[in-house]
């Protein structure tokens, strides 16, 4: 195995550098795609550990990796179902901590709701 070691990047024609500190400051560094409902399970995620359903429309997605504090970034979507027809719910971020976030989904009305399409990203310093 190799190791490639580099304070600057650039593109092929000698033009856009970068620092390898802006690449990874700026790359996610957990996400995930669930459903929400009846028990919650990723379809897919990265540096995400764990889901507990807390109730309904609250549920911690725990990290893989922690994160350096709990001053990271976190965005998220959620749709209550896969019928294109009904109109979209929100996600909100109750607490996070180094390790875990909190996520609320409500419906449009704003009430508490499980989302069969629930989406989360990550990014701060791990």
């Amino acid at each position: 195995m190799s190791t490639l070691k580099v304070n600057t990047l650039q593109d092929a024609s000698g033009s856009n550098p970068t620092t390898t500190a802006n690449l990874n400051q700026g790359t996610v560094k957990a996400w995930f795609n669930l459903n929400g409902t009846s028990t919650p399970a990723f379809r897919d995620s990265f540096n995400c550990a764990s889901i507990t359903d807390n109730g309904t429309g609250d549920h911690t997605v725990v990290i893989t990796t922690d994160f350096g504090s709990v001053n990271y970034t976190a965005v998220g979507t959620a749709k209550e179902t896969d019928n294109t027809s009904v109109s979209g719910t929100i996600i909100g971020f109750n607490s996070q901590a180094a390790g875990s976030i909190r996520l609320i989904t409500c419906n449009a009305s704003f009430a508490a709701a499980d989302c069969v399409l629930v989406y989360g990203v990550m990014l701060g310093d791990q």
